[in-house]
């Protein structure tokens, strides 16, 4: 997919009305901003092994939490060195939800950058690079498209 959602049309905060959009939005934001910058942290520490970002059954989340329909994620392997883990979130459906996220490893010394690209306020998508105390705005991009996105990330 290379075309733009409408993000003009996004709400900036989820809609208190609708309790199943705040709780989806709890979830996705408690995921993609807590939670797997927590692994990273954890992985660059040397308390992870970098197979706990793709052990879905090892993730202790709760039995109601639920990212929503769309949901999943695949390990590329890009050579000897490096791996990427893939996140695929729903649709967003809030300004600053990210529609992608990455987490790129150097396999040799076992570190990890992680990586989002989450929808703007102003029609375009942001690059960012997250840790558990940073939330950088690298670059925007013009699309949505996941090939971009991993081409930034690698």
């Amino acid at each position: 997919m290379t075309e733009n959602i409408s993000t003009t049309s996004l709400p900036q905060i989820p809609d208190a009305s609708n309790p199943a959009m705040c709780t989806r939005h709890k979830n996705r934001m408690y995921f993609q901003g807590e939670f797997l910058p927590k692994l990273v942290a954890n992985i660059n520490d040397g308390y992870l092994p970098p197979v706990a970002l793709y052990m879905s059954s090892e993730w202790n989340l709760g039995d109601d939490f639920n990212m929503g329909e769309g949901f999943y994620f695949n390990k590329l392997e890009i050579n000897d060195d490096f791996m990427v883990i893939v996140y695929n979130f729903p649709e967003p459906e809030v300004i600053g939800e990210a529609l992608y996220g990455a987490v790129l490893v150097n396999k040799n010394n076992n570190t990890a950058k992680y990586h989002t690209l989450e929808v703007g306020t102003d029609g375009s998508w942001y690059f960012c690079l997250r840790s558990l105390s940073n939330h950088l705005r690298v670059a925007d991009i013009a699309t949505r498209d996941r090939s971009v996105f991993l081409h930034w990330v690698i």
